[in-house]
């Protein structure tokens, strides 16, 4: 694997990591629903996420990632659609689909250090 791939799933590992954090500052919902602030948070690390996605899907389009399309098309309506993006998605995103993300990238990580 080359070195801009590493780097790039390196970021995205990063990112999932302080989206961790997001939600451990946010017991439920309704708390993450209150706090604009680790919304933003969490918008800024999906949009890293998306942008080093698509960097990585560029570079070699057979790298498996699930959802590539979904990611990328995420970070582009955080961008350009902001005022569309509602703490919802976000939860939705940060429980279900970051889990299965981070353990793709995991073992993309590992499988280039072997």
């Amino acid at each position: 694997m080359e070195h801009e791939l590493r780097v790039w799933l390196t970021d995205v590992l990063g990112a999932i990591s302080e989206l961790e954090e997001c939600r451990e500052r946010c017991a439920d919902f309704t708390a993450f629903r209150n706090d604009r602030i680790v919304q933003r948070a969490a918008e800024r690390c999906i949009s890293i996420i998306g942008e080093a996605v698509n960097r990585i899907i560029k570079a070699d389009p057979e790298v498996a990632i699930s959802d590539v399309r979904k990611i990328i098309s995420t970070r582009h309506k955080i961008v350009h659609d902001y005022e569309k993006v509602s703490a919802d998605v976000l939860w939705v995103i940060i429980e279900r689909h970051i889990p299965v993300l981070k353990a793709e990238v995991i073992a993309l990580l590992k499988e280039a250090s072997s």
